[in-house]
């Protein structure tokens, strides 16, 4: 009898050895990867991953087998960093006896111990939760809402995790689901835990050129989700980071908020509740640029000001912020300018009839873009890891 040939991946060459692999549960090295990513095509590595996804629905592996096969899966996507692929090994997941083949999943992959070991491929097994979530929430079949629920929960039960790349999935991953009473109070108590911490990381890459546009674009998808919220304590978080990067980087900071209202605006016109949250965020940011005492400041908040939907609610704010103590002369006369809609077009700007606007000179500055489309996955996970080289920078300095 002839022996068994032993066959690895650093062998495979075709789809049908690859396939053959999964089915016999054969670890991916990682020093196979590189090889391998180059020797496949795209339309090979998606039946490559759908054929994984498939073999971990199967009932007939062992767990030990079902480890290898997903620990496998997980390397693959990972190397070959293509959200598509991972959307197709969601659906063809969710789609294969989904309700045990998740759960399995989440058996195997949330632990607290295993998500504080590898920082990138923990988070990316996480992002694939994550996406499942998401896909279950999309699509709101009748025998996914209990499914849909088990993921968020087992999502919830990681949050206190301190891998920075983690956080900023789970803040995103609750801020998209953010829509109806329960869902909202999960995403209330990340922010609880976490939220601070996140936002302040974002904002302090938002303020340095070279990562402004990353976190631009983190940015305009969950603060949406603060401001259509209404817990108290999410929107004094975002207050209190908001007041911080003021006082640190006035001119680059009103400078967000100009643009980000302008995001707004373009994506949420018709949101009244969205934008009466951010004009009360505005209005308690405007003292403090009076007592900066920095007149070109203003110019940024009268961009913003003039350009919000003028109704009852504007003008109660308005009102009551110009009755502020703290204002300058200045800064309060414009306020009752506006208040008393006594405005004025020059230059395709609307400003205070009679008290001039100390503008900037030149081009108007704004925030960088991104050169390439990023998906979101990859977004978040280079978000994370320009919090762990700091971190180690600040660990080999000490």
């Amino acid at each position: 009898m002839s022996p068994i040939k032993k066959i690895a991946w650093s062998q495979a060459k075709t789809l049908k050895l690859a396939k053959s692999l999964i089915d016999r549960s054969i670890l991916v090295a990682r020093k196979d990867m590189p090889r391998l990513r180059k020797c496949f095509s795209q339309a090979e590595h998606v039946e490559i991953i759908q054929h994984f996804a498939t073999s971990l629905a199967d009932h007939k592996l062992s767990l030990i087998n079902y480890e290898k096969n997903l620990e496998s899966a997980i390397l693959w996507l990972n190397y070959v960093a293509d959200d598509d692929l991972v959307q197709v090994f969601v659906e063809r997941l969710c789609q294969s006896n989904s309700e045990a083949a998740v759960r399995e999943l989440l058996f195997v992959t949330l632990s607290a111990d295993r998500i504080d070991n590898s920082r990138r491929l923990d988070a990316f097994t996480v992002a694939i939760i994550c996406k499942i979530g998401t896909y279950l929430h999309t699509h709101k079949l009748d025998n996914h809402a209990q499914l849909f629920a088990r993921v968020t929960s087992h999502l919830l039960s990681i949050s206190d995790t301190g891998n920075m790349s983690v956080r900023l999935l789970l803040f995103s991953y609750f801020a998209a689901i953010n829509a109806d009473a329960q869902n909202s109070r999960y995403f209330a108590k990340i922010v609880r835990r976490f939220g601070c911490t996140v936002l302040e990381h974002v904002f302090g890459l938002l303020l340095n050129r070279r990562s402004e546009a990353f976190a631009f674009e983190y940015l305009r998808h969950t603060i949406p989700a603060i401001l259509r919220g209404g817990d108290y304590f999410m929107h004094q978080t975002m207050q209190s980071v908001f007041v911080h990067h003021m006082y640190r980087f006035p001119k680059r900071f009103t400078m967000f908020l100009r643009i980000f209202a302008q995001e707004l605006l373009a994506n949420h016109a018709d949101n009244h509740q969205l934008l009466h949250s951010w004009l009360v965020h505005i209005a308690n940011l405007y003292p403090l640029a009076s007592e900066i005492n920095d007149r070109s400041l203003a110019a940024d908040f009268w961009d913003i000001f003039t350009q919000l939907p003028r109704d009852e609610y504007f003008d109660l704010v308005i009102h009551r912020i110009s009755e502020n103590p703290k204002l300058t002369p200045y800064y309060r006369a414009n306020l009752e300018a506006i208040a008393a809609a006594q405005l004025v077009e020059r230059g395709g700007k609307i400003l205070p009839l009679g008290i001039k606007i100390a503008r900037r000179r030149g081009r108007q500055p704004t925030m960088a873009k991104l050169r390439r489309p990023l998906s979101p996955l990859q977004l978040i996970l280079w978000l994370g890891e320009q919090h762990d080289d700091r971190q180690q920078i600040i660990s080999e300095a000490s």
